[in-house]
């Protein structure tokens, strides 16, 4: 993900780390409302 940020010439503005979410296909959406509260 850092080389696609370095190759577009963008930078990160973070990184979000979710637990137990690996093995899930789809984020529910209380940790949505986490990210999203981040992100604001």
């Amino acid at each position: 993900m850092d080389e696609f940020f370095k190759t577009a010439g963008m930078k990160p503005a973070g990184k979000v780390v979710c637990t137990n979410a690996k093995n899930k296909k789809e984020l529910s959406k209380r940790i949505t409302k986490k990210i999203e509260r981040c992100l604001k």
